[in-house]
């Protein structure tokens, strides 16, 4: 999905978090809004444990099982033709 951040969008928020900066900084780099930035950091372990690999690796376990096939390239028929 467009709406769902990337690995590399989750390495520039890490990388800002150990930087110290502001949310609002951290998001201006992968151009995505605050808020968007401020719940995924608590969401994947807050200012302390919050690091890019762990946040992706959570955030495929939110991922409803046929996303997660489809983005995996198993469900080849699920796509529209």
């Amino acid at each position: 999905s467009v709406r769902a951040l990337t690995m590399a969008e989750r390495e520039e928020i890490s990388r800002g978090i150990v930087g110290g900066l502001s949310v609002r900084a951290i998001a201006r780099a992968p151009n995505r809004s605050a808020s968007t930035v401020s719940r995924e950091i608590p969401r994947n372990g807050g200012l302390r444990r919050c690091r890019a690999e762990a946040a992706d690796k959570l955030a495929w376990k939110r991922t409803p099982p046929a996303w997660a096939a489809l983005r995996a390239g198993r469900c080849f028929a699920m796509l529209p033709a």
